[in-house]
């Protein structure tokens, strides 16, 4: 926050998952900005991606499982999911209350990075963009390789590396201006 805030930047409304990390992180940043004040809009497309059969367990518990190579395929890919839960899972989404306004068809059982995109993209095209173009400043944590490699989102150039630890790039209108973030996009 004290950084965004000494760069200049400044928002009209707030954007986050409906998950507690997020939303504490997004509370730090709004406090420190001083901007407390702002309307903040959780939302479900917004959460990290579900790892369906998986949710729950560590790292080394998934490794010892199903193996470190299965692991890295289902953490490194782009369109391919790891094991589907049931509806009677403590991790299905359907069973929690936070979900109650999402159509059960809409809440993963599990998701690939494409489906985690293809999730994301809905409001992306429908709220952020929209935003975005009309000058309204929002911090929204977004997809980076929509923001800072746009038309590369094949996720091809993901295999390579690993999403989940990439920097978050903020949102805001000044992606039209030269402090545009800077990432190293896939030629």
């Amino acid at each position: 926050g004290q950084l965004l805030r000494k760069a200049g930047y400044t928002f009209d409304v707030a954007y986050t998952s409906t998950l507690k990390r997020a939303i504490k992180t997004l509370w730090i940043i709004l406090e420190e900005m001083d901007l407390m004040y702002l309307p903040i809009v959780n939302t479900w497309r917004l959460n990290e991606r579900h790892y369906g059969a998986l949710q729950g367990l560590n790292k080394q518990q998934t490794v010892d499982k199903h193996g470190k190579d299965q692991v890295l395929i289902w953490r490194r890919s782009y369109d391919i999911p790891p094991p589907a839960l049931d509806e009677s899972s403590e991790h299905y989404p359907g069973n929690d209350p936070k979900y109650k306004d999402v159509p059960k068809e809409n809440l993963p059982f599990t998701e690939s990075l494409k489906l985690t995109e293809d999730r994301f993209m809905v409001d992306w095209e429908k709220i952020y963009v929209p935003e975005i173009k009309s000058g309204k400043k929002n911090s929204n944590r977004c997809s980076w390789q929509h923001v800072a490699c746009p038309g590369q989102a094949s996720g091809q150039h993901l295999r390579r590396s690993d999403p989940w630890t990439q920097h978050p790039y903020w949102c805001t209108s000044r992606l039209r201006t030269r402090r545009r973030p800077q990432a190293h996009c896939p030629s």
